[in-house]
């Protein structure tokens, strides 16, 4: 394995917050008066309702709701190691493929880097489900202040990696934020959105597609760190459209046989947890 980073990557993102606030207050003085009240909305509106947001893929929630958490590539990749007698870091490079060089060379320059878990700073709505998944688990309030977590103003791996490994330390430095500076850091990274903020969805325009803060925190979420899972509408419909099939006795695919069992298990694990499962139009 590689030799742990010295860099602290939460107490950077806490350093950051006073220039997050002077930033900030200096993009409100050059906005219009409209751009200016909307970008205020906007902070507040994260400030309150930011949570973070996992997405998933049906079959690793169902997975994270069975075992209480998920493990890493990393501790597979250890996994794969006892059994195959191998070197670790050839199963991790085989697991994390294509992401391997930007991935490792992200978090090995961070204390515990290669124990970081991702989400996105999500205040409703889906996430970003390409291609991480539709199903986006949005964890509590509590989670939130008895977690160390640092958010960063975009993708880790999209926007501060070169396709060597490097990362742009100093630009990471300055696009960190806690969770005191959480809506700081959005504001600051929208500041230039105006028509988008007096027209458009709040939640969209936070978090869409490969667009979105990035939350990162050290270890796994568990079942009960979750407040609600959120499933696309469009989807459930479909599924419930194969259970009525079902129920009329029409043989379904096996590709659809297994849809329908995954979700049903899902809403039995999530009413056995006291989580909620929230319907999303994504239209």
């Amino acid at each position: 394995m590689s030799p742990p980073g010295s860099a602290d990557l939460f107490a950077l993102a806490a350093a950051n917050g006073a220039a997050l606030e002077e930033r900030l207050e200096d993009l409100l003085a050059d906005a219009s008066d409209e751009d200016a009240r909307n970008l205020r909305l906007f902070a507040s509106e994260v400030e309150e309702k930011g949570r973070v947001g996992v997405n998933l893929k049906l079959p690793s929630l169902l997975k994270l709701l069975q075992d209480g958490r998920l493990p890493t590539a990393y501790e597979l990749a250890e996994q794969d190691a006892r059994e195959s007698g191998r070197d670790a870091e050839e199963h991790v490079r085989k697991r994390l493929d294509e992401w391997y060089v930007k991935r490792t060379g992200f978090e090995d320059r961070f204390v515990e880097g290669r124990r970081f878990r991702y989400g996105a700073l999500n205040i409703g709505g889906l996430g970003p489900t390409q291609p991480y998944g539709n199903c986006c688990a949005v964890t509590s309030e509590r989670f939130l202040k008895e977690r160390e977590l640092a958010f960063l103003a975009a993708n880790s791996l999209e926007s501060f990696v070169d396709d060597r490994g490097r990362a742009d330390m100093a630009r990471v430095e300055t696009s960190l934020a806690d969770v005191e500076h959480r809506h700081h850091l959005a504001a600051c990274k929208h500041a230039g959105d105006g028509e988008r903020l007096a027209g458009e969805s709040w939640p969209e325009i936070l978090c869409f597609g490969d667009d979105f803060v990035e939350a990162i925190f050290v270890g796994s979420a568990t079942v009960a760190d979750l407040r609600l899972v959120r499933f696309p509408l469009e989807e459930y419909d479909d599924i419930q459209e194969l259970s009525l099939r079902k129920e009329a006795r029409e043989t379904l695919e096996e590709e659809e046989e297994d849809l329908t069992a995954h979700f049903d298990e899902l809403k039995t694990r999530l009413k056995g947890a006291g989580i909620a499962l929230e319907l999303v139009d994504a239209h």
